[in-house]
């Protein structure tokens, strides 16, 4: 159902499907492919640090093909779906890999990659916008330890077609009715600071507290002093 452009170096395939909407060039659901993207960015504008093997992918469709979701939901959904593609492509028992809220995603404690969601209005009609980028292999290893691949150094020899294939197929499920109780509960299972002590940056402030796993709307729950909670819609998370 999804529509392929296959592209080859790209600045970043999540402008690339901007452009096209903004030129009224998708009418249907598409995806734009690249495993070399030199300019991707992810949540608030940061740099996505990419590897030698890596790809991206952006998914375009209307929003009216898909149920209305909390806009903070939309990154958890494409960030579980992601995963368990991940998973089935890599042999990987359910629940190896890991998310850290609200859009990072984790292997043995090492980011491999993330997810960037947002919503575009043009002409009229609003689009879902939904990218990810994955670190395939790093090769040599990255400066930064805290940066991880999902294949080792001697995996070279995937299969990209399978690959975009299974994580294809997994996005259709945007299209069927979401279970949102269903939802929490993937998202929790992964979270890998989920009933840990935490801080959270918002508005330029920090906020202290366990947390208390994703609610309704895709938000975060932070316990407070004296038994309060607050829950957060936007913002990074870090362990204390």
């Amino acid at each position: 159902m999804w529509k392929q452009n296959k592209l080859k170096r790209i600045d970043s395939t999540q402008k690339e499907a901007i452009r096209k909407i903004k030129d009224r060039k998708i009418t249907k659901p598409e995806y734009f492919l690249s495993f070399d993207q030199f300019n991707g960015y992810g949540t608030r504008g940061k740099k996505w640090e990419k590897c030698k093997h890596s790809f991206a992918i952006t998914f375009v469709w209307p929003s009216s093909l898909s149920p209305k979701l909390s806009k903070t939901l939309l990154p958890i959904l494409v960030s579980i779906k992601t995963v368990e593609a991940l998973e089935k492509f890599s042999n990987l028992p359910c629940f190896t890999l890991g998310l850290k809220w609200p859009n990072d995603l984790i292997k043995s404690n090492k980011k491999i990659g993330g997810v960037i969601v947002q919503t575009v209005n043009y002409h009229g009609n609003e689009w879902i916008v939904a990218g990810i980028g994955v670190n395939l292999i790093w090769d040599p290893p990255p400066i930064n330890d805290y940066f991880g691949s999902l294949l080792k150094i001697n995996e070279v020899d995937f299969s990209k077609e399978q690959l975009i294939l299974l994580i294809s197929e997994s996005m259709k499920e945007f299209f069927d009715l979401v279970d949102v109780n269903d939802t929490i509960h993937q998202f929790n299972a992964r979270d890998i600071f989920k009933g840990k002590k935490v801080k959270i940056n918002f508005n330029k402030k920090e906020y202290f507290g366990k947390n208390c796993g994703i609610a309704e709307n895709g938000g975060i729950c932070l316990e407070q002093q004296k038994g309060s909670s607050r829950i957060f819609r936007a913002g990074s998370i870090s362990l204390l």
